[in-house]
Formats: structure tokens, C-alpha cells, sequence
């Protein structure tokens, strides 16, 4: 984070030290589930407000360094209370969740966050409660049984220049994006906002980017080419391919999905590792760089299949298929971008909502990828790492 949100100073001579901008600025950076700890949060959030403006950053949270990611009622009122302290009250970013907050007799909750700064300077934050428990979270203690929240979220980014549109991001936490049955027998978030759209101030039309934060194994599996890869879970694929066509989802049916994943979740190396995006749209005509994997919705060319399914590697869906949506992941099993922690970093060229039919789509370009590596004094910083065309 250190790394994403502060400028390097750099001194023109040996009199001078001036901070050099970046040459790249983000719109949007995702953290897995469970990230990082109250204070680490307010410690960002206090030098975000002294640093200009910045994209959006999206965490998952979790107490402190203890084994629980969890939050009782009490620590999560030390962290509204934090919050509050650094924000501008007066812009009401934490109004509703205050609110929902005051409402709770037991705990404990799973929280996400959103920090950004907008054109006028000021910290936004936004706290977001997780909806629909995993498997996972279950527990036979009632300080590890996770209760599902009943407040959705979503944030609309409005513009200073008006020759661009608005952009509508729905922060969620993993087990969010599926369609699972909640003990409130409310549906999960990305149904809500579209059937129970009118408990949404101004609820915007189009929902642009849900944002993952995800803590969550994905199987490994090997091709009939002894090609190892690892796995979507098909809840998740089933969730991306609902958000496109399902009558309930309609506000999400051009929806980028950002998703993040830890390499490693445990001490006993259960495998995750899948980030990346799912775009509802064919890929681009062009290559990937090789370190990620794609797999594709739509069937091949040479009609050997009937019916539209999801790709593995041995299928070569980029060149071999006719598509109509895919996902594009850093591939975690890579022993060349071995490191504690890599980011992938892309551009949507269009929003899908924004792309003309009459013209292919780039989809996902300028694609890097960084890791992170130690300097001389035993700082961490993110390192781009050069990759070829795969």
C-alpha cells in the first residue's frame, strides 16, 4: 500500500529534493479478504488525506494480527470511531454504516473498506459489512460464527469533467458475489441491488465494477495434456455468468469483476491465487503476456461442441474459440513470479457498457505485472517484472 499511494522524492541535484509524480496513476486497486488490521487502515487513512487525489482502494479488514479476521461489536465501533476522527463529517460517508452499526445486538461481522481522495482534497471512506457467510465462517463458537449483514453498498464516482459519465463500483467480500442462501432469507448483494432497488438512494442504472475482495481455495486440476492449473470454483463462474444474462441482475449485466485472492491462505499452503478480472465481453484481438491464464465462456470454432462452456488450457479458447466473455488471472503456480506478494496491473480499455457494437472490443490491455522485492535496507516495494507475449 505504502508502495501504491506515496510518491518516491527524488533529488534533481544534490541541493534539491523534489517528489516526483508517478507516471501511472490507478483508478482501482483490490486487496483479498481479511487484509489488513485496524490500525494499518487508520494509519492510510490518515496519510491518504494528506496526499492528493488517488483511485479507489478496496480492502477486506480484520482486527488486528490475531488468527480471526472477525470483528465484535466493540472493536468494530473502535474502528468507526477511528474513521470518523480522520474523515470530513460533514460529507456523511459513514452515516448509513453508523447507523446500521447502532442497530446490532451481537457480532461478530466481516468488513470490507474503501478509501479514496476526491478533487476537493477530502478522505473518502466507505465501510462495508459482508452479507452472506462462506462455509468457512461457520463455526461452533459464537465469537467465530460469522452474522450476515443487511446493508447494501454501493459507491458512484461522479466526475469533474461532464464529458465523462459516471461510474457506480459495488464493493463486496468473497462469498458476497454468490448466490448462497442467507439465514435472513434476504438474496445475496448483487441480486438486491436490482430487485430491492428502491432501498437505494437514486440507485444508479448501471452497476460498472464489483470489486472482490476474496479469501477462498480453488482446486487444482491437470488437462489431458498434463497441463497444471488451478480451478474456478463453479459458484463463482456461475455468479459472473448470471451477472451478465440473469433477468435479475439487470443492472449488472455489463459489470467488470475485480477480483483478489491470496497465493497461500493458511500455514498449511492451502492454494487460492486466482486474481485477476471477468469481463462480460469477447477478449481482444490481441495476446496476453505471458505469468496469467485465461479462461473463456463460448465454444470452438470448429462446432465440436454444441453448446457454450468454460475453457481450460488445452482448449486454446483465445484462438480456437468463439467467446463471448472471459476472465484473465495472474497465474499463481508461475515459478517465475515467485514473490511474498505480485499485483496485476491492466487497463479496461472500455467499459463494457461504453463499447460499440459495431466494433470489437480491446478488453483488458497495457497488462504488467509487479512483485515485490526487498532493497538494500529491507524495505519492500513493488517491482515491475518484464513478461513476454505468451
Amino acid at each position: 500500500m505504502r508502495d501504491l499511494v506515496g510518491d518516491i522524492p527524488q533529488p534533481l541535484d544534490r541541493f534539491d529534493c523534489t517528489t516526483i509524480p508517478r507516471a501511472r496513476e490507478f483508478d482501482l486497486v483490490t486487496f483479498p479478504e481479511a487484509f489488513t488490521t485496524t490500525q494499518t487502515l487508520l494509519d492510510l487513512a490518515k496519510a491518504l488525506a494528506t496526499t492528493g487525489v488517488h483511485g479507489c482502494l478496496h480492502m477486506g479488514l480484520r482486527p488486528d494480527t490475531t488468527k480471526s479476521h472477525l470483528f465484535s461489536l466493540p472493536q468494530l465501533q473502535e474502528l468507526l470511531v477511528g474513521l470518523q476522527e480522520i474523515a470530513n463529517p460533514e460529507l456523511g460517508d459513514l452515516k448509513e454504516f453508523s447507523e446500521w452499526l447502532a442497530r446490532q445486538q451481537t457480532g461478530p461481522f466481516n468488513v470490507g473498506c474503501v478509501l479514496s481522495v476526491d478533487p476537493d482534497g477530502n478522505l473518502r471512506v466507505c465501510l462495508h459489512p459482508k452479507i452472506v457467510r462462506s462455509k468457512f465462517e461457520a463455526d461452533g463458537l459464537p465469537t467465530q460464527h460469522m452474522v450476515e449483514a443487511d446493508l447494501l453498498t454501493l459507491i458512484t464516482l461522479v466526475p469533474v469533467r461532464k464529458e465523462f459519465g459516471t461510474v457506480t463500483l459495488q464493493p463486496l467480500i468473497c462469498s458476497d458475489a454468490l448466490n448462497l442462501e442467507t439465514d435472513r432469507r434476504v438474496v445475496p448483494p448483487i441480486i438486491a441491488v436490482n430487485r430491492h432497488a428502491d432501498c437505494i438512494p437514486e440507485p444508479p442504472n448501471h452497476v460498472d465494477i464489483v470489486s472482490v475482495a476474496t479469501c477462498t481455495p480453488q482446486p487444482g486440476a491437470q488437462t489431458a495434456k498434463h497441463v497444471a492449473y488451478r480451478a474456478w470454483h463453479s459458484q463463482f463462474l456461475e455468479a459472473f455468468k448470471a451477472a451478465a444474462e440473469s433477468p435479475d441482475c439487470g443492472r449488472h449485466h455489463f459489470s467488470v469483476f475485480i477480483l483478489a485472492n491470496y497465493a497461500e491462505i493458511d500455514k498449511g499452503r492451502t492454494q487460492g491465487g486466482l486474481s485477476g478480472a471477468f469481463l462480460p465481453i469477447p477478449p481482444g484481438p490481441h495476446q496476453f503476456i505471458s505469468g496469467v491464464t485465461t479462461s473463456c465462456w463460448g465454444k470452438p470454432k470448429n462446432h465440436s461442441r454444441p453448446n457454450n462452456g468454460w475453457s481450460i488450457p488445452d482448449d486454446d479458447a483465445l484462438a480456437c474459440w468463439s467467446n463471448r466473455a472471459f476472465i484473465v488471472c495472474l497465474e499463481p503456480t508461475n515459478p517465475d513470479l515467485a514473490a511474498m506478494a505480485r499485483v496485476m496491473d491492466f487497463d479496461v480499455d472500455r467499459l463494457p457498457r461504453e463499447c460499440s457494437l459495431w466494433r470489437k472490443a480491446a478488453g483488458v490491455t497495457s497488462m504488467q505485472i509487479h512483485v515485490c522485492v526487498f532493497d538494500e535496507s529491507n524495505t519492500m516495494h513493488l517491482q515491475h517484472e518484464t513478461m513476454t507475449d505468451a
